[in-house]
């Protein structure tokens, strides 16, 4: 990332660091991987480049005699896009995305985000926010791996900075399995920040409450769903509860005496209106 290198990295395509790639003795590039990794992890991948069977040429190789092989495609499509050829990628991912009915959901999955990265990579944020949005609907009743997968497609979301994609997806996840604590906290979560939908919010911050036996950085999303909401009684005494359950966290206590100041200003404030 110095400048001295710049020449190097554009003759690589280099997008990010940390990337190692591998070539022969005229600099030709056989194969590369991105990413920080254990010893052993990479003395594995050197060990694949070196006997050539786990190599980009290999692979499209393979992709050419397997050309419906999900697994195959979606390694070809990434190793594209790690090379910032976005063409041949798109081009893959939707070879993949047209499996959908015969692949593997998760494998489907990570293809539709691994296409809505390079569309967002490409400057099409909406693009990639409706593709990470059809890519939740993969999902039925009842497939196995569809929470690992609905979270997977509500954090690829969340870095896209769709609240509503979110929300839409933990929604799914919550409908799929109302007991997951972590999805009713999400929801929760995403909803207060965004001031929407904050009813639900609560109802889904109460049972993830109740569900995760207090546990107090849920207790601080309930209490923030209900401040939200000018319910200031509700919001001070779960602060409390999750102050004096971890006193040691300074802003849970400053947290709640913002709200006992706010209720001080505003004593007969309910819903928003005096009664």
């Amino acid at each position: 990332d110095k400048p001295k290198y710049f020449e190097l990295k554009n003759h690589f395509n280099i997008t990010l660091l940390p990337t190692l790639v591998w070539c022969d003795e005229k600099g030709r590039e056989i194969d590369r991987f991105t990413g920080s990794v254990s010893a052993q992890e990479f003395l594995e991948i050197i060990r694949a480049f070196r006997e050539g069977g786990n190599t980009f040429n290999r692979i499209i190789d393979l992709v050419a005699g397997n050309p419906e092989d999900p697994g195959l495609l979606f390694d070809l499509a990434r190793r594209h896009a790690e090379r910032g050829n976005e063409d041949q990628a798109r081009v893959l991912y939707r070879r993949l995305m047209n499996l959908r009915f015969k692949a593997d959901q998760r494998v489907v999955v990570d293809g539709m985000l691994g296409l809505a990265t390079v569309e967002a990579g490409a400057g099409n944020p909406e693009r990639a926010r409706d593709i990470a949005r059809r890519s939740a609907s993969v999902y039925g009743p009842g497939d196995s791996g569809c929470s690992e997968g609905l979270m997977a497609v509500a954090i690829f979301q969340g870095a896209l900075g769709d609240t509503t994609g979110m929300l839409a997806t933990y929604g799914r996840l919550i409908e799929h399995d109302d007991t997951n604590v972590v999805a009713l906290d999400s929801y929760a979560r995403v909803a207060t920040a965004a001031n929407r939908d904050l009813e639900q919010a609560s109802r889904y911050a109460i049972r993830a409450v109740v569900m995760s036996d207090n546990n107090p950085r849920i207790m601080e999303t309930l209490a923030r769903s209900y401040y939200q909401r000018r319910l200031y009684r509700k919001a001070i005494r779960w602060m409390e509860k999750a102050a004096l359950a971890e006193p040691d966290i300074i802003g849970y206590q400053q947290q709640l005496e913002m709200y006992q100041e706010v209720l001080k200003s505003k004593p007969f404030l309910y819903r928003g209106r005096r009664r």
